[in-house]
């Protein structure tokens, strides 16, 4: 097998609804399964097409200058070349049927390579195959994704946990009525310990947008309006009660556009 990709501990895998659909490079097997060819991975590691509107100066040489608020991209589209291996036919035909399961699906693209464990979401928009028959082999196909958002994120997302303070105090007082703060202002008592300061490090070279879960009676304590400017600031929100159950908070990160 003139695989490159096998000589490594590379791998890739296809999930929809949280749900594993299919893996190339299966580390449990070496002779069934879907497999990464030499011609790789297309427009994983490059960077999509620029959406800058160049404006052509009136006089001078060149066109304005585009500020970096106006540097955007493109979609991202990633071909997979890979092959298919089956102890027959019919087995042959069962695992390249794996990735049909994404029609009609948002789906999620995932590789580990060279120590980074990224993903993309998207669509499966086309398969492509060889018209040639093989009992036990299919190696010229291709699988094209595409991705709205270009971003590869990091599979494993940064988290941190911040609890207020062990009494219970602290913060800004917007006063009984909550007209409005309150001067001279105060900021509580100072933190006894720093559980309450976390930092989530953005290790890609995209911008990235932190989603924020809050727990508790944070309405009650806030003023509409303040709670209200603050979420609008955030990428993503997920509220929790007291009594309800509350999933950890993921965040965009690690982003290579």
């Amino acid at each position: 097998m003139s695989d490159l990709w096998t000589m490594y501990p590379h791998f890739g895998e296809l999930y929809a609804g949280g749900t594993l659909i299919c893996r190339f490079n299966p580390d449990d097997s070496r002779s069934r399964g879907l497999y990464v060819t030499s011609n790789g991975v297309e427009g994983w590691d490059t960077m999509p097409d620029a959406k800058v509107e160049l404006t052509e100066r009136g006089q001078g040489d060149g066109a304005h200058d585009v500020p970096e608020s106006d540097l955007i991209y493109s979609a991202r589209t990633v071909t997979v070349h890979y092959e298919a291996i089956g102890l027959s036919r019919g087995e042959l035909l069962s695992i390249m049927r794996k990735i049909n399961r994404l029609a009609h699906r948002n789906a999620r693209l995932r590789f580990s390579d060279g120590g980074e464990d990224t993903y993309v979401d998207g669509y499966l928009a086309q398969m492509g195959r060889s018209s040639a028959w093989h009992p036990t082999l299919e190696n010229d196909l291709t699988l094209h994704f595409v991705c709205p958002r270009p971003e590869r994120l990091s599979w494993t997302p940064h988290r941190c946990q911040l609890k207020p303070t062990s009494d219970g105090r602290g913060g800004l007082f917007y006063g009984g009525a909550r007209a409005g703060l309150v001067y001279p202002l105060t900021y509580g008592r100072q933190a006894t310990d720093s559980r309450n300061v976390g930092t989530l490090l953005n290790n890609g070279s995209s911008r990235a947008y932190p989603v924020f879960t809050v727990y508790g009676g944070v309405r009650q304590r806030c003023h509409p309006a303040i709670l209200r400017r603050f979420l609008d600031t955030v990428d993503g929100f997920c509220w929790r009660n007291a009594s309800g159950v509350g999933l950890p908070a993921g965040h965009r990160d690690d982003g290579r556009p």
